[in-house]
C-alpha cells in the first residue's frame, strides 16, 4: 500500500487483517503483515508516506499495488 502521510494505509491494513479498527502511529519505514481477506492469502507492505522516494522498490514482483488516498484531505 502506498500513499502520503496520514492516508489511512496502516488502518486500512489492519483492518484488512483483523477485521476490526486498531489505534495506530505513523508509520516510520514500512509494516509488514499477512491477511486472509475474502478469498485471498495478502502480504501487504505498507510503505510509510516519507519514503516516497523507496517506492519504486516495492513494484518488483507484485500482484497489485493500493494507492490510498485520504478523501477528507
Amino acid at each position: 500500500m502506498l500513499g502520503l502521510d496520514n492516508a489511512g494505509k496502516t488502518t486500512l491494513m489492519y483492518w484488512m487483517k483483523d477485521n476490526q479498527f486498531t489505534e495506530t502511529v505513523p508509520t516510520v519505514g514500512l509494516n509488514m503483515e499477512t491477511a486472509n481477506y475474502k478469498s485471498y492469502l495478502l502480504t501487504i507492505w505498507d510503505v510509510g508516506g516519507k519514503a516516497w522516494n523507496m517506492w519504486k522498490h516495492y513494484f518488483e514482483e507484485n500482484s497489485a499495488v493500493s494507492f490510498v488516498i485520504d478523501s477528507t484531505d
